[in-house]
């Protein structure tokens, strides 16, 4: 890249609708035709909704070099990628339609990207945290579709072209080649300031972030990039090593945390990795091990808090799980490497999944770029019908015109209404956590007193402290970007159909259709989603029931359910919850990550397979090769005991014989 110009090689990797059309370009045949038919209809069949999965399956996260170039959209949905494919066409620029790099924070896509020659990607419409991930590392990132022309006749691309679109802090992080070169030039001249009218009534996101900004310019603008200061900075050990492996190659091996008691690292989403490789690939867990090795060695070089459940003294849960338990506390901004930090907004805490680079640099500064996003307003109104849950709130939200037009990208969601005090803060903990299916940065939840008493319970905090958190609620007046409203008696079971979590619809609506012959091979429950005490307790509503009917759980089923944490198996153990698992033939799983992200019991075999999950995402082999339906708890413990689909208003309408 010269000073005022992109350098390119007139190759451009066009991901469309049309599988043919991806040979052709891996293949190298017709791209003279190709070319000029994408001039003449670039817009009309781009591939949308590009998950980082797609563009870098889990497994190729075990990686984090250049390495990635040779798995780059291994695992797009048509299946016409192969090892290597990507890397032979040296792309320039990488061309895609709406939402690319939806779902994974992780930074190894655009990492794999940019280890292909990438430097441009163009889209219709972005991710914020992959956006975000893009510039940190030096990519272009545009949904300026005229630079094609450049590209096409083989012209260098003004830089001028980003400009309009991206903010001054950003254009300068991009053009100085990145976040770190960014962060040591500035970071010392950081000020506090605040850039809201004292008088001015303010919404939820704007009292947690009032007394955060700071600034590396005296002459900040409110509408620009600005840094937040951290409260809680976590991550795991899939993302860590590259953490690690960044900060210490910008910043030098004697490179020092900033405040390391708020850091956090876990040892939850390859625990069970190797139960789950078929033979040919057990090599895998070699290299998923040094991930594990590095992490920890990082961890006991720094005197980190740390999660494995490797011995009696160190607890074992899911991130997200551990923030909500004993970490995070009302009011804080906090950062992960993971998309679903957004849980921890059941709280009312700002939490929002970052790239390894900004990570990496947060450990350097305690900061995290940062800009005021707009806002949306729900209102929850009234209360649930009975069998209705927090997971069928969130998949009928996503049934709404505004989320599935994707309008709700980089948004902050705000939940507040008279309905929220009938939902505790694990059902809160579901519906902040689908929060980035929905497109959003995150959620928020008003602090109310289901707030206090879970707060109280779990933290040991004096009362007056505990009783301040109350100020943490929208003001009167308070103004938002945009404004939605869901009647909770409307909500009815739900399920999202396999591919995407946001191909949502009513459960008796596609039993009907399908004249209630949806069977499944497989049961999942757990995930961050759905392995919290009210998931628990909801599976074990529905073996009760089942108990008294007289049902068993049919053989060609495998039924799982994986508690989220210590304290969720400890709960399950009071409640005496473990036998009756145990006696409908459920295999119990230790708390951690697993068949949600591909790497542990309950992933399907074989793409023929079906499986009814409680977790969030079912982007294509996201849990194996297999079909995933996603539901709420009740109907996938429901699933389990009757080998099929069925509405809970069914299922509990039957009596005992």
């Amino acid at each position: 890249m010269s000073k005022n110009y992109i350098d390119t090689n007139g190759r451009a990797f066009v991901l469309t609708n049309t599988p043919q059309q991806i040979e052709m370009q891996i293949n190298n045949q017709g791209v003279k035709s190709l070319d000029e038919y994408l001039k003449q209809d670039i817009c009309n069949d781009l591939l949308d909704n590009i998950s980082t999965d797609e563009i870098t399956p889990g497994w190729c996260c075990f990686w984090y070099d250049e390495k990635l170039a040779d798995f780059a959209y291994l695992g797009l949905r048509q299946g016409v990628v192969h090892e290597g494919d990507i890397k032979r066409i040296n792309p320039c620029v990488i061309v895609s339609g709406n939402s690319k790099g939806c779902g994974s924070s992780r930074e190894h896509s655009p990492y794999a990207e940019k280890a292909l020659g990438a430097k441009v990607i163009v889209a219709k419409s972005f991710e914020k945290i992959y956006y975000q991930n893009c510039i940190n590392i030096g990519l272009f990132p545009t949904t300026d579709f005229s630079i094609l022309e450049y590209v096409f006749d083989k012209q260098p691309i003004p830089l001028g072209k980003f400009s309009e679109s991206m903010s001054r802090i950003d254009r300068e992080i991009i053009y100085k080649g990145g976040l770190f070169k960014f962060n040591i030039e500035h970071h010392k001249n950081k000020q506090p300031i605040t850039v809201f009218d004292e008088a001015a009534p303010l919404n939820l996101l704007q009292k947690i972030v009032k007394n955060r900004l700071s600034s590396i310019y005296s002459d900040h603008q409110s509408n620009e990039v600005s840094f937040c200061h951290v409260d809680l900075r976590f991550s795991h050990e899939y993302v860590s090593p590259m953490c690690i492996s960044l900060f210490e190659s910008e910043l030098g091996h004697n490179a020092t945390l900033t405040d390391p008691t708020s850091i956090v690292c876990f040892q939850d989403h390859l625990t069970f990795l190797e139960q789950t490789l078929p033979a040919q690939k057990q090599h895998l867990a070699v290299q998923a091990n040094r991930l594990i090795e590095t992490q920890l060695e990082f961890v006991k070089l720094n005197g980190l808090t740390y999660y494995s459940g490797r011995s009696a003294s160190e607890k074992s849960a899911i991130c997200h799980n551990a923030v909500m338990e004993d970490l995070a506390l009302p009011g804080q901004v906090i950062i992960g490497t993971d998309s679903h930090t957004c849980t921890a907004g059941a709280l009312g805490c700002f939490a929002f999944g970052v790239g390894a680079t900004d990570m990496a640099n947060a450990w350097f500064t305690k900061d995290v770029k940062f800009t005021m996003p707009k806002t949306v307003a729900i209102e929850l109104v009234g209360e649930l019908p009975p069998w209705c849950t927090a997971k069928d709130i969130v998949l009928q939200l996503l049934t709404l015109d505004f989320f599935k037009h994707s309008e709700a990208l980089g948004c902050v969601l705000l939940y507040k209404g008279d309905g929220i005090k009938h939902l505790s803060i694990d059902e809160r903990a579901t519906i902040a956590n689908m929060a980035v299916e929905m497109g959003a940065t995150t959620a928020i939840f008003e602090v109310d007193s289901v707030t206090l008493d879970y707060i109280e319970k779990m933290r040991d905090l004096p009362e007056h402290q505990v009783t301040a958190l109350l100020e943490l609620v929208n003001d009167d007046d308070a103004q938002f970007d945009h404004q939605l409203s869901l009647e909770l008696s409307s909500v009815s079971p739900s399920i999202a159909l396999p591919g995407d979590p946001r191909n949502v619809h009513s459960l008796e609506h596609i039993l009907a259709q399908r004249l209630n012959t949806i069977t499944v091979d497989r049961a999942y429950a757990g995930s961050c989603t759905g392995g919290k005490n009210s998931d628990m307790d909801l599976y074990a509503q529905v073996l009760l029931h089942a108990k008294k009917l007289g049902l068993e759980k049919p053989d060609n089923i495998d039924f799982y359910i994986q508690f989220g944490s210590d304290n969720v198996k400890s709960y399950c153990e009071e409640k005496n919850y473990i036998s009756l698992f145990e006696s409908f033939g459920a295999k119990l799983i230790d708390p951690s990550c697993g068949a949600c992200i591909n790497a542990g019991p309950g992933v399907s075999k074989q793409s023929s397979e079906v499986t009814i999950s409680s977790q969030n995402r079912n982007f294509p082999g996201r849990s194996g090769p297999g079909s995933v339906y996603l539901a709420s708890p009740t109907v996938v413990a429901i699933a389990a005991v009757a080998g099929k689909l069925m509405t809970p208003s069914e299922f509990f309408s039957k009596n005992e014989h």
